[in-house]
């Protein structure tokens, strides 16, 4: 119910469903559909502009699964998250260090040798490649990098609609409604990269294409 209301814009709904359901799930419930809810929560506190709470729910989050086998992929998400909050403060250091430390645990189960990072990597592995280059796409666009921005952007949406498949092969995945919104929110911001640097006409037709397929949803 959580995310139809969010879906539809009724972002205090979705948080009222949302915190009701963390709180049923943080009482002895499944340890990751405790960090989904949160993870959910964050992003509706988010979308209403509650940068502080959304920050300090993300933060919790790594903190509860980085050391928890099988939970440690939630870093990226959550980052991604933070980051951005991060930059909209100014703070364009602390976001390059929440950067590296997702290259850290990305590099690490790209190339692991241990079964189990292997196939958490083939199942979540195109989430997190996308997190991670919506996350660089960030910190270019900070920089003034713009191209660069809208290369990571666009490669950001890409990786996203390819894990759409994926999404039935494990427990408590997001609404592939939801995936898709975020693939299109990096298209816009791909769109927006073009603006910056001077090609309108391209941009224009970039950001009428996202707005055409959100009507249509």
């Amino acid at each position: 119910r959580g995310n139809a209301r969010s879906v539809l814009g009724r972002y205090a709904d979705a948080i009222a469903d949302g915190e009701k359901g963390l709180g049923i799930a943080g009482n002895g419930g499944d340890p990751l559909l405790k960090q989904r809810l949160r993870g959910f929560v964050a992003l509706q506190k988010q979308s209403v502009g509650d940068l502080k709470t959304a920050v300090e729910m993300f933060q919790q989050m790594i903190r509860e699964t980085q050391n928890v086998r099988g939970m440690g992929g939630h870093i990226f998400s959550a980052s991604r998250n933070i980051m951005q909050a991060l930059i909209l403060s100014g703070d364009i250091v602390q976001a390059e260090g929440y950067l590296r430390r997702m290259q850290a645990y990305l590099t690490d189960v790209r190339t692991s040798g241990i079964p189990q990072k292997r196939e958490a990597y083939n199942v979540r592995g195109r989430s997190w490649e996308a997190d991670f280059e919506s996350g660089r796409a960030t910190i270019f666009e900070a920089r003034g990098l713009y191209r660069e921005a809208e290369a990571a952007y666009r490669k950001a949406a890409d990786y996203r609609k390819a894990w759409v498949p994926d999404l039935k092969k494990f427990d408590y995945a997001p609404k592939e409604s939801y995936v898709l919104q975020v693939a299109d929110a990096d298209l816009l911001n791909a769109a927006r990269m073009k603006g910056k640097q001077g090609r309108l006409a391209e941009a224009e037709v970039d950001a009428r294409g996202v707005l055409l397929t959100r009507l249509k949803v």
